[in-house]
């Protein structure tokens, strides 16, 4: 019975092309096949096929026993997987076979068409041409529910197979009439001019042809006027020697057109006699082959571009001379077979071809030589570099000359295991088609379970139909209280509206791609989730993967980028103002040494006094403008002392309190056990005294402030890499004032910049802060939000070094003595005023303008008590080195450095080194005084102290 239905279907293919063979349309021999087909099921069914064209697209339909509206559904059918069985069936290379349509939730494209129709099952096979492409696909319609059997599949591929071949007849058919067609169109266009002459070879007779060539008529002698000079001798020869002799004629030349331009002719012709052999008339044409000349070039070039593509082909290629003779084969033939020489002959054949297919593959390929018909065959080809065997389809196509012989042929191996493995596959396949579903059914339930990202179904009222455990493990939520939620309840209000702009992009079909917003979690929180999300049955499929770490990892880069940029402009900012601190500390102190002594000389005059005064005071006020310029560098120099911060700050509550008013409550707490920390006690005061007077101005006067000290250890943030891991002791700063906004905070630490009205303040106290507490190792920080106060946290970093006494402030009265002094300074006018003030306080002093004439007073063996020296020294001998040398020389000799800015000469890390005594410019008589008493006295005291020094 089966056999019998198998030879009704070959019956019907044997129709369909003797119909093709008799002009037929390919629809209407294919539709004997599809009726056939249908009379052989034992159910109700209705047959199909949909051609595919090159694009793979389908083109057309034939299936007469459908509805025209379903046809057209059918012909619109997209191709893909998951599509429907005809798009899958395409797309993949296999039959599919939906055996209950209403059940096939994996078809998503013309269902719904299908089971209006009354359809309830459908079977798909793809039509596989010879070449291994699919030409389109075969469909098998039933009115109810059906899984194909055995016999079921084999006439479904039996149909296929005849629909294939019905196709490619019809294809051949068409080739073969639309080259009968150019043949036919090429003999009426004949290019060539021909022309006839008498016996003794005079012209009678030119085609047109050769006037529109070349605007003469070509009779008698004259076709040479459009000869070109140096052919027109051997042409004419050759032509009488033809006329003299009755030989042919055939000669190749160049003739002038109307353009000017020349092109290459050949001419030939034949000699018709008479029966006694005399000539009688000739023959001939003359034929435009110029291309022909130009081809010879490209010729050359196109068996080079021949080769190299043959060589970048992925398939093996060989050549065969017209016996079949293998003498040539690509790179990939030689790296397969792994032969040094390649394939000499048919008998190498033995040597790469599987023992199994070497009689059927050498039969066949004598069979194609032999009638020089293309040969195509699969066999086993063996592998040089393991010995292993994959299958290979052989192709090879004759190349004939303009006589029709065959004069090479053309093959390629294409390696094919991969098909004939996937052949193998196929009937297991439809055996196990069953066990395959429900493994990849519980593959997909364990990806919906084991998923780290959220899975989500919901209709498009917003409700949720499903989600999977990562929903509950992301958002906290229990899936049984989510489902029937709208989704949308638990989206960010600031993101609904593009929420709901992308919802409607989701009913027209537009997929979502790595769309963000906001849901919430369970204890209240927002999660960014990601989204890609597609509409399909009505329903929507999403997942959203959590990037909420991703999203605070962004805005902290961000912000540490800023923080880097502000850092940059303020290290900017405090070089230029370091520079300029020099000469105006240096202009400083020769308006302050002259004028202190001047207010020694007008004693007795109380107007003049008060007014020498007044610009004393200015120049203070110029050197404190001076020294917070230096600070905010960075650059001013540093006594730091190992310091208990809390007996620092706790030190400091009385001046706190007078500097800010009885109005503002304050409170300083200090965490138990704080660690001490290397810190200039005095310049840290300071800068606690300038937040506290800040503070009291946010506050208007009234308010509370508060000191926090405790100790923090950091494991480092990648989001303040200006702060590294270790140990701290933090300072917190806390008013209860006005509070900034965030523009405010960005330029608090610039210099020169305040909130405070004109007049009321320089713009430099926190910025002298932020460069103190950088020059120490430690680090600054402020919060703030307007209308709610204001925290700078100072982070200063832990030693663990003990606990040093603080320095007592030089005081007392000033007092001179009768040593002798060494005054080296360049600026001659700030020498001048410090000569004068030393002899005024009764000292010997001795000058030099540079270190090296220092160095040479000293060593000329006068005696010198005290070295008074600038920092920063012209030429090439440095101030500490002269005073390293003269410490030699004097080893009692008391040395006292003094500068503007000292361009670390004797500070290493913004701290002075031990030993060195150094006295900022600008400086007032008494500071001289004292700092040079107490230095010399020092040295009379403890000798074994000035050698250390």
């Amino acid at each position: 019975m089966h056999a019998n239905k198998i030879i009704s279907l070959l019956d019907a293919e044997h129709a369909a092309n003797a119909s093709v063979a008799g002009g037929a349309t390919l629809a209407r021999a294919l539709e004997q096949i599809i009726r056939a087909l249908e009379t052989q099921s034992d159910d109700a069914m209705l047959a199909c096929i949909l051609l595919l064209d090159d694009a793979d697209r389908f083109t057309s339909v034939v299936a007469p026993g459908l509805p025209e509206d379903y046809r057209v559904a059918l012909l619109h059918s997209a191709i893909g997987l998951h599509t429907s069985p005809f798009g899958t069936a395409a797309f993949a290379g296999a039959p599919v076979f939906a055996s209950d349509i209403a059940q096939e939730l994996t078809w998503t494209d013309g269902r719904k068409d299908a089971l209006l129709h009354g359809f309830r099952a459908c079977w798909a096979a793809p039509v596989f041409g010879a070449n291994g492409h699919i030409l389109g696909v075969l469909g098998q319609l039933f009115k109810a529910n059906k899984h194909p059997t055995q016999l079921e599949t084999e006439l479904m591929t039996v149909a296929a197979r005849a629909c294939a071949h019905t196709i490619e007849r019809r294809q051949a058919a068409d080739a073969v009439a639309e080259s009968e067609e150019h043949f036919r169109h090429a003999l009426e266009l004949n290019a060539q001019v021909l022309w006839t002459a008498q016996a003794d070879g005079q012209l009678d007779y030119v085609a047109r042809r050769w006037r529109d060539w070349t605007g003469g008529s070509g009779l008698g002698g004259s076709w040479g006027d459009a000869m070109h000079p140096d052919d027109l001798a051997p042409t004419l020869a050759a032509w009488q020697a033809s006329v003299a002799s009755g030989v042919p004629y055939d000669i190749e030349h160049r003739v002038r057109m109307l353009d000017g331009q020349y092109r290459w002719m050949r001419s030939r012709a034949l000699c018709r006699r008479n029966e006694h052999g005399a000539q009688l008339k000739w023959y001939g044409s003359t034929e435009d082959i110029n291309q022909h000349w130009q081809a010879r070039a490209a010729l050359l070039k196109s068996e080079a571009e021949f080769r190299s593509l043959v060589e970048a082909m992925p398939n093996q290629a060989w050549l065969a001379r017209h016996d079949g003779a293998l003498y040539w084969a690509n790179e990939r033939g030689y790296e397969y077979t792994g032969a040094q020489f390649g394939l000499s002959d048919i008998d190498d054949w033995s040597k790469v071809v599987h023992e199994d297919d070497l009689a059927g593959a050498v039969e066949a390929w004598r069979g194609a030589v032999a009638a020089g018909t293309p040969y195509e065959g699969q066999f086993r080809l063996r592998r040089g570099a393991d010995g292993a065997y994959r299958w290979f389809l052989v192709r090879a196509v004759p190349v004939r000359d303009q006589d029709g012989a065959v004069v090479r042929w053309v093959g390629t191996n294409t390696d094919v295991q991969e098909q004939r493995n996937a052949a193998d596959k196929l009937a297991y396949l439809n055996f196990s088609l069953e066990i395959e579903v429900a493994n990849r059914t519980a593959d997909r339930d364990r990806m919906w379970q084991l998923s780290t990202d959220i899975m989500l179904v919901a209709d498009f009222s917003g409700m949720i139909i499903a989600v999977n455990p990562a929903w509950s493990a992301i958002l906290a939520r229990i899936e049984g209280e989510s489902l029937g939620m709208d989704f949308l309840e638990l989206v960010h209000a600031d993101d609904r509206a593009d929420t709901l702009r992308e919802f409607g992009k989701l009913e027209q079909g537009v997929p979502t791609l790595r769309f963000e917003n906001r849901y919430r979690h369970c204890d209240g929180s927002y999660r960014w989730i990601s989204w890609t999300a597609a509409g399909a049955q009505e329903l929507i499929h999403a997942i959203g993967r959590d990037i909420t770490d991703e999203k605070e990892a962004r805005t902290a880069l961000a912000r540490s980028e800023q923080a880097l940029l502000q850092s940059q402009k303020l290290e900017s900012i405090g070089k230029l103002t370091g520079g300029v601190a020099h000469d105006f500390n240096n202009v400083l102190q020769i308006i302050s040494g002259n004028l202190q002594l001047l207010a020694m000389a007008v004693d007795d005059n109380p107007v003049a006094l008060r007014r020498v005064e007044t610009a004393i005071a200015a120049v203070e006020r110029g050197a404190k403008l001076s020294s917070q310029l230096l600070a905010f560098a960075r650059r001013q120099p540093l006594k730091p002392l190992v310091t208990d911060l809390g007996r620092l700050v706790r030190g400091t509550a009385e001046l706190f309190r007078r500097a800010i008013g009885e109005m503002i409550e304050t409170d300083i707490t200090c965490g138990a056990g704080l660690w001490h920390a290397l810190i200039d006690p005095n310049q840290l005061e300071n800068v606690l005294l300038n937040m506290a007077i800040n503070a009291r101005d946010a506050m208007q006067r009234r308010g509370k402030l508060t000191l926090a000290l405790d100790n923090v250890t950091l494991v480092g943030d990648p989001r303040q890499p200006e702060l590294p891991a270790g140990q701290y002791v933090r300072l917190a700063v806390t008013d209860t004032g006005h509070g900034m906004e965030q523009d405010i905070l960005d330029k608090v630490f610039e210099p020169f910049f305040s909130t405070k009205k004109e007049g009321e303040g320089t713009g430099l106290g926190l910025s002298m802060a932020y460069g103190f507490i950088k020059q120490s190792g430690g680090h600054i920080k402020v919060s703030s939000q307007s209308g709610h106060g204001s925290t700078f946290e100072i982070f200063l970093p832990r030693t663990l070094e003990p606990l040093a006494d603080l320095r007592v402030a030089l005081s007392g009265p000033v007092l001179g003595g009768n040593e002798t002094i060494l005054v080296v300074e360049d600026d001659v006018h700030v020498q001048t005023a410090v000569v004068d003030m030393l002899r005024g306080l009764g000292y010997s002093v001795l000058k030099a303008n540079t270190a090296q004439s220092a160095l040479t007073v000293i060593k000329s063996g006068v005696v010198v008590d005290l070295l008074f020296t600038d920092v920063v020294m012209p030429g090439e001998l440095r101030s500490p080195e002269m005073a390293r040398q003269a410490k030699l020389l004097l080893p009692k000799l008391a040395v006292l450095f003094t500068s503007g800015y000292t361009q670390n000469a004797i500070m290493h890390g913004g701290r002075l080194e031990p030993g060195i005594e150094l006295l900022s410019k600008p400086y007032r008589r008494e500071d001289l005084a004292r700092k040079v008493h107490h230095l010399l006295a020092k040295h009379k005291a403890s000798p074994a102290a000035g050698a250390a020094q």
